[in-house]
């Protein structure tokens, strides 16, 4: 037996825009993402030819979901080996928190609002229970060689669950990234935390001591657009003042821009479009100077500034929401005698519910069965397109 566990701490937002569980983005590895263990067990079949391993959940650890994949290997009296292998979810509790906000980032100064939901593990809403949410900047410290971040200016928002979304409302008078943390209990007493980032525009990033290319993180605004949005994505330079070059591709290059930079962060807009679907690339390229550093990690003025470039890249989600129709079907009867005949009305509309004439139609039927055995799934068109 192969038993390994893997802690299922990131997930992105779900369709209403909630973070359950945790997440960040994929350049920011201050923190492990995945934790794994796995332990190897030895046993003997019994007369009957089984054997059991027995797995027994006393505690989590940590107040987050867990992966636990269980694989056996036999071998027979040929030196044959067969394997199967079963994979579970563990909670850490029945109830978990989602975490919302309207933008990935904001101005300096401007508050941070933070919407909550409390939920079983269906997804159904569950009120009256306690909720403890905390915001939190990250300082970047250099300890033994590397830059390591902190959690300070640590603000607290207690609320209590219901079936409308709760708010709280954090400072952010100082500009950088900032961590939000939400815990609740269930009715047992089981802890369940939420984790997301956010960035307020004036941060600093942790220097480099050599010349290597760096990388500039780009926080778009939202997950996805429509055509007549313009999108407006935070730049976090590693160095400054520096000179920039914006590219924008599909298929490509779309749009070149040059543009300077004199602090820290800058919000670049991007225009978007019907002629975008479904998505833009968007890179920043940094060329400038920065300080040099002691092997304390601190800045020598005594030296000159060295050389320094980056560069970034964040994708841009525009689905043609706009040209997809809507099929209805409707069944006179809901119920009907084998041999009988079934009357389906169908009805066809456009993004704005209005009905498209001579639109053409495939109708399927098919007994569900038979799609069951061969684990068929009817897929989504436009994701095809």
């Amino acid at each position: 037996w192969r038993l390994a566990t893997t802690r299922a701490h990131y997930s992105p937002p779900n369709a209403d825009g909630y973070t359950f569980v945790g997440w960040r983005p994929s350049w920011f590895n201050n923190r492990k993402a995945v934790l794994q263990k796995s332990k190897r067990f030895k046993g003997q079949t019994d007369g009957k030819g089984d054997h059991h391993l027995n797995i027994d959940f006393e505690s989590m650890g940590m107040p987050q979901p867990v992966s636990i994949r269980a694989s056996g290997t036999i071998t027979d009296l040929n030196r044959q080996a067969w394997t199967a292998s079963k994979a579970l979810l563990v909670h850490p509790s029945a109830n978990y928190v989602g975490l919302k906000t309207k933008r990935y980032f904001i101005k300096r100064g401007e508050p941070l609002k933070v919407t909550s939901i409390v939920v079983d593990l269906a997804g159904k809403r569950v009120s009256g229970r306690p909720v403890t949410m905390t915001a939190s900047r990250l300082q970047y410290r250099y300890r033994k060689g590397k830059w390591l971040s902190a959690e300070v200016e640590k603000q607290t928002c207690e609320l209590t669950s219901a079936e409308t979304p709760k708010e709280c409302l954090f400072k952010s008078d100082t500009g950088g990234t900032y961590l939000i943390a939400a815990e609740v209990r269930d009715a047992h007493g089981r802890l369940s935390r939420t984790e997301m980032m956010r960035w307020v525009s004036g941060g600093t990033s942790p220097p480099r001591r050599n010349v290597e290319k760096e990388a500039v993180p780009l926080i778009a605004d939202k997950t996805e657009y429509s055509p007549g949005d313009k999108a407006e994505i935070l730049v976090q330079a590693p160095f400054f003042p520096a000179e920039g070059l914006l590219t924008v591709r599909r298929r490509g290059i779309v749009e070149e821009r040059r543009f300077s930079m004199t602090e820290a962060t800058t919000t670049l807009v991007v225009p978007l479009t019907a002629a975008h679907y479904p998505s833009l690339k968007v890179q920043v390229d940094l060329l400038g100077s920065a300080p040099r550093l002691t092997a304390k990690g601190e800045t020598d003025s005594k030296l000159q500034r060295r050389p320094a470039f980056a560069s970034g890249i964040v994708s841009l989600s525009i689905p043609p929401r706009d040209k997809a129709l809507t099929v209805e079907a409707k069944l006179e009867k809901q119920t009907v005698a084998p041999g009988a005949q079934a009357n389906i009305t169908l009805v066809v509309t456009d993004a704005q519910g209005r009905p498209v004439r001579d639109s053409e139609i495939a109708l399927v039927v098919v007994d569900e069965a038979v799609l069951a055995l061969n684990g068929y799934r009817i897929r989504n068109p436009p994701s095809t397109f």
